[in-house]
């Protein structure tokens, strides 16, 4: 479940996969627990950068009858005083 838009998803993500499991384990063991759904957060790094993402992209926003706000953001991945920080690219 999509916990933005309210409908049913598909985001082949390991954590959501991770937390499923671990609902779907529980109950298999007699509990009770509940998967409420995703909101579709994501980053990945990509040759030195980093790019992320959470909720739908304004495409999907606009199809799903939101009106969107995108904002890009730059900053250094660690802060100033760890080893190797430095500027993005």
């Amino acid at each position: 479940m999509h916990l933005v838009g309210g409908h049913p998803t598909y985001i082949p993500l390991g954590t959501t996969a991770n937390k499923a499991g671990r609902v779907a384990g529980a109950n298999a063991a007699g509990g009770r627990e509940r998967f409420p759904g995703v909101v579709g957060t994501s980053i990945v790094g990509i040759f030195g950068m980093g790019f992320a993402t959470a909720g739908y992209s304004v495409e999907q926003a606009r199809a799903e009858g939101f009106s969107p706000i995108a904002a890009r953001i730059e900053a250094q991945a660690r802060p100033r005083y760890f080893p190797r920080a430095r500027r993005p690219l």
